[in-house]
């Protein structure tokens, strides 16, 4: 079984005309094998740890992606470079290569999205992040399942989503305009809602969401680092799910819509 925890970057509201930066929405699913669960957790407490005597970043304070730009969150009061922000981002991405993990995101252009149909960009990018968990866990594979674990905000929503799915879902068929049935039954359960500050997976995930959508391949922006997504890619390993797109194309791991 897979567990599979979710964050976001940007909100699901279309942009103002005034908003700068602000047209795409990004859910990212990091996901462990439950076999290889606790052999994570044990190399995140030791990474923390890590980051503690290197850099003075303490184990309790939340790390997110949009802090390492700003300067802000756990990084007030200690005087850390923007530059050193970014290599510390770096390194802890490229510490993915190094353990069993599996990252992919899925990035919405908001007002595209809406034109084509979806009632909002948070519910098309779940819609496609549970499609391809599915997939992964199709028939090919018989024996695997998927639990879900995001981060708390919209659970009323989420849930509605995946129970919803489970029961009734079509996808478009590759061979003319009608639809194909294809229920996400292989989802355990709903999905059990994480605060970040309490989970360092959750905060995993928050910085692989910040990482695809501030990127060269989905939305850049000033003082910020445009490759880091790719430094999920080391001589270590491949920590970005490349399956997510191998049939349509697109960029390494991430599914961009439209």
């Amino acid at each position: 079984m897979y567990i599979c925890y979710f964050d976001e970057s940007g909100i699901k509201a279309a942009p103002h005309r005034k908003q700068k930066n602000a047209e795409w929405f990004v859910l990212n699913c990091t996901m462990v094998i439950e076999t290889d669960w606790l052999t994570v957790l044990n190399a995140l407490v030791q990474l923390r740890k890590d980051l503690l005597l290197k850099y003075g970043i303490r184990p309790r304070d939340e790390l997110k992606g949009r802090d390492f730009r700003s300067g802000e969150g756990a990084f007030t009061g200690l005087n850390i470079p923007r530059r050193t922000r970014m290599q510390i981002y770096k390194e802890i991405l490229n510490w993915e290569t190094t353990v069993p993990i599996s990252t992919f995101s899925v990035a919405v252009n908001k007002n595209q999205a809406i034109a084509k149909g979806w009632s909002d960009a948070m519910y098309c990018a779940w819609n496609f992040a549970l499609n391809r968990l599915h997939v992964k866990c199709g028939p090919q594979n018989e024996d695997e399942r998927f639990s879900i674990f995001p981060d708390q905000g919209h659970a009323a929503e989420v849930i509605k989503w995946v129970r919803t799915m489970r029961r009734f879902n079509n996808v478009p068929s590759h061979f003319g305009p009608s639809t194909l049935p294809f229920r996400i039954d292989r989802v355990i359960e709903d999905p059990n809602f994480r605060d970040s500050k309490k989970s360092y997976f959750i905060q995993i995930a928050d910085l692989n969401a910040y990482a695809s959508h501030r990127s060269k391949y989905v939305g850049p922006v000033n003082k910020m680092n445009k490759n880091l997504w790719d430094e999920l890619n080391s001589p270590f390993g491949e920590a970005r799910n490349l399956d997510v797109n191998r049939n349509v194309g697109g960029p390494p791991g991430i599914k961009v819509y439209p």
